[in-house]
């Protein structure tokens, strides 16, 4: 028994559920209506020249396998091939300037052009097509939205617009990534959980890399382009085989846990850098020596905890030291005096074994009202609220 059938003039109710191929060839259809075919079981279709958009959910969860779309289409709607688990392969139109958000959202499609009209990849727009190892994006793309390859198995890219957005490529098999110049911002966990990405080359053209942009990747190292000013929250953390990075000079903040539990060895902060965020480089335990610049004005919770930090110079111009800064760090052997200091946290330099070193270090006969430092088997635990006066200034250890 033949089950290919050509349908013409039907009605989307109409259509039979035993067929295995739909031919369209009504001359005046230049539409496929939304949420139109209900025939899940089909494997191919034909549609026809004069065809210019297909609607929402068209063909939303049937068994296509393959597709060619007329050089006639400009426009595929959102949903449309959504959820089509058989589909390996799709000629999208040469006229094509949109494709809408989740078009071929979990498809089993392989490789993809996209074609020069389109100037944004829309959200997750190829969302979990973990078949999909190659993509060739147009040179006037200007926007790849929030989750648009997220979970695919693309290993190569380059990218050809001016932003990549949030998750875009979170959790695919990306080796390498190739990022052109004119890309003005890498979006908020846009390379996170990308385990077999080891290489990155970033543009002078970037101006902001977002939070978690590169979590829990496997870069090796980094080079921080000219022109940032702050590398944001979570950006490097848990990358467990960094070992080198590259700050700019332009750098005036590093956000909360930007390199924590990362592999790197030596840090030089340069000038211009003025709050060190929490956490930034907590359980960095390869961590050993590290230059803080003059500009440095405060240093957040835990930022060098369960480092191997051995020295540390706190710059004249820090204020500020926050709760448990220096916690746990076994190596350390020396603490400076830090005459410029309004507040410390509590237990900011607990559990090091202390090297009192000449005039400029921390002693007890420069405590007033009580002990500020309490000194117990050569542990310093700063955790109670005293004032030191050095000079006529004031400092305030706090909980």
């Amino acid at each position: 028994m033949n089950n290919n059938k050509d349908i013409s003039n039907n009605n989307k109710n109409n259509i039979p559920n035993n067929i295995s191929q739909i031919t369209f060839v009504i001359s005046s259809r230049t539409r496929i209506e939304n949420e139109y075919c209900k025939c899940k079981k089909i494997k191919n279709v034909i549609f026809p020249p004069i065809l210019e958009e297909i609607g929402e959910k068209a063909f939303f969860l049937t068994d296509l396998i393959s597709i060619s779309i007329p050089d006639s289409v400009t426009s595929i709607e959102k949903n449309c091939f959504d959820s089509c688990k058989d589909l390996t392969h799709v000629k999208l139109s040469s006229s094509l300037t949109k494709l809408g958000e989740e078009a071929f959202y979990n498809t089993s499609i392989k490789e993809i052009e996209i074609p020069k009209g389109i100037t944004k990849i829309e959200n997750n727009l190829f969302w979990n097509c973990r078949q999909l190892t190659n993509i060739t994006l147009p040179s006037k793309l200007k926007e790849i939205g929030d989750g648009a390859f997220r979970s695919t198995n693309i290993k190569t890219i380059t990218i050809a617009d001016e932003e990549v957005g949030d998750g875009d490529f979170r959790s695919t098999s990306i080796t390498t990534i190739k990022i052109p110049y004119g890309i003005t911002r890498i979006g908020n966990y846009c390379f996170s959980d990308c385990k077999l990405i080891t290489n990155v080359i970033l543009p002078s053209s970037l101006k902001q890399i977002g939070d978690g942009a590169f979590y829990n990747s496997n870069i090796t190292e980094i080079n921080i382009p000219e022109g940032i000013t702050r590398i944001e929250n979570y950006c490097f953390e848990y990358c467990k085989q960094l070992t080198n990075i590259t700050i700019p000079s332009t750098l005036k903040e590093i956000g909360d846990k930007a390199f924590s539990n990362s592999n790197i060895t030596t840090v030089n902060i340069q000038e211009g850098i003025t709050r060190i965020g929490n956490g930034c480089f907590c359980y960095c335990s390869r961590l050993t020596n590290i230059e803080l610049p003059s500009s440095l004005k405060q240093i957040g919770d835990y930022a060098f905890s369960f480092t191997n930090i051995t020295t540390i110079t706190i710059p004249k111009n820090v204020t500020s030291i926050g709760r448990r800064c220096f916690y746990y760090c076994i190596n350390l052997n020396n603490i400076p005096y830090l005459s410029s200091l309004i507040r410390i946290g509590e237990e900011a330099f607990h559990n090091p074994p202390v090297k009192q070193e000449g005039n400029n270090s921390l002693k007890s006969n420069d405590i007033i009202n009580n002990d500020i430092v309490k000194r117990s088997n050569d542990l310093y635990n700063f955790n109670t609220k005293k004032n030191i006066n050095n000079n006529n200034k004031s400092s305030e250890f706090i909980n």
